[in-house]
């Protein structure tokens, strides 16, 4: 009976341990070397010493255990010490490392997250010696905090393009040209489209717990109204709104296709050349139906014949040594004569360009992949959010109307706001032209 009495006692003490924390691992330690060192030094051990070989065993004060033994015996309690969230310092030099080893892991084409990256880190840097361990809390402040990365969206396609360094240069030389066109008082008027559909309607809505209530429609599909316009601080040009459907134009409109250069040729010669003053300037992003190349400024095709090479290169009266005749180039073979079209590759000319010069305009191209430098395009945003309150029947005649009323309603002073924030854009993409890494 005392056995199985004692048995029990034996394995209730052991329960106490199943959950080893840091600090219970550091005692284990310290009572085992204590008994090591007993070992070697094969020292008489007197046992009735209990208390003070306790002490020496830990390294504390024989008035302290006898204080914890008592306090045990009695059954009271000991207080509980919250453990305080400690951040654990980072070597600064492993933060080079770490910064390497996030971009040979881009290089690798791996996808980069907390745990991937962890692993990687593990792997690659051993901080053993420095008694500093690698954990996802710790790594998660350090990117954070001293290292500034953001897990977040990726840089769009544009964004990327717009550290391109030929792009910037166009950014760079646009808004010189702009600002000095201002600076000679010439009127600046900004065009652009935007397009609308009958399933238009606000993101968000009241949904129950089911997430019910609200129809949910797909946005991007179906028949497209086209809007195009153009205006400066004084608001929209007058009569040269357009707003017609692709593929089915509008009874009073002469489009039946969507947006081209025919298009877009005819409306700038029958509604906008005459209504904006001479000597203004036009600024137009570089969509394909505004930069239609003349007849005189296409390149050759790559995919001519040797015949048609040599056509090309007679009737821009180009002459390659002894070459001058048909006959003549067709004695070079094909490669040799794309060449030297290449080489004699005009600079290019716009359609549009040369029309506006006939009614004394300029036109100015924006830099690639910069939208927020045409104001207009916060009106187009202005203008969808109405029309997506207004759209309740999903009928793309209503969303037409409710796209005319916008223009009939618009407030003229939201022009100059939007102007005068993109000048702002303007000065601070150019503070920071110093700032684009130039790869020689």
């Amino acid at each position: 009976m005392q056995q199985s009495a004692n048995c029990e006692e034996e394995d209730k003490r052991k329960c106490k341990f199943r959950i080893v924390t840091p600090e219970l691992a550091e005692i284990i330690v310290d009572v085992r070397e204590y008994f090591e060192r007993e070992k070697k030094l094969q020292k008489q051990v007197n046992v009735c010493r209990v208390t003070e070989r306790t002490a020496e065993c830990l390294g504390i004060s024989r008035q302290l255990v006898s204080k914890v033994c008592k306090k045990v015996q009695c059954g009271e309690e000991f207080p509980v010490v919250e453990k305080q969230d400690r951040d654990m310092e980072v070597p600064e030099s492993i933060i080079p490392h770490i910064r390497k080893v996030i971009m040979g892991m881009y290089q690798q084409k791996k996808h980069v997250t907390l745990d991937t990256l962890l692993l990687q880190l593990k792997n690659k840097l051993s901080t053993r010696q420095t008694k500093w361990k690698w954990s996802r809390t710790t790594l998660y402040k350090l990117l954070t905090s001293r290292m500034n990365y953001n897990y977040t969206e990726k840089k769009s396609h544009y964004e990327s393009l717009k550290e391109n360094v030929v792009i910037a240069e166009q950014r760079v030389k646009y808004i010189k040209q702009v600002k000095a066109y201002r600076d000679e008082g010439r009127a600046i008027f900004y065009q652009d489209e935007t397009w609308v559909t009958k399933n238009m309607t606000p993101l968000r809505a009241w949904l129950d717990e089911n997430r019910e209530g609200a129809p949910s429609l797909p946005q991007g599909k179906g028949q497209r109204t086209i809007i195009c316009n153009i205006g400066n601080e004084d608001g929209f040009v007058e009569q040269a709104r357009l707003i017609y459907r692709g593929k089915k134009a509008l009874k009073n409109s002469d489009y039946h296709t969507e947006m081209n250069s025919e298009v877009f040729q005819k409306w700038m010669e029958n509604n906008v050349f005459g209504a904006v003053p001479a000597g203004s300037v036009i600024v137009l992003d570089r969509a394909t139906y505004h930069m239609k190349l003349t007849e005189d400024s296409k390149p050759a095709p790559s995919n001519f014949t040797k015949e048609n090479f040599a056509n090309w290169l007679l009737a821009r009266k180009i002459k390659a040594k002894k070459y001058k005749s048909v006959e003549d180039f067709l004695k070079l073979k094909q490669v040799e004569l794309a060449a030297i079209c290449k080489k004699h590759e005009p600079k290019p000319k716009y359609e549009i360009v040369e029309m506006a010069k006939k009614h004394n305009l300029k036109i100015l191209y924006l830099p690639v992949a910069h939208p927020e430098l045409n104001p207009i395009e916060m009106i187009w945003a202005m203008l969808k959010e109405e029309v997506k309150k207004k759209n309740t029947k999903y009928s793309l005649a209503d969303v037409e109307k409710f796209a005319n009323e916008f223009f009939d309603t618009y407030d003229e002073s939201e022009w100059k706001k939007c102007i005068d924030h993109v000048k702002k854009i303007e000065d601070e993409y150019l503070e920071v032209a110093d700032e684009i890494p130039v790869a020689l």
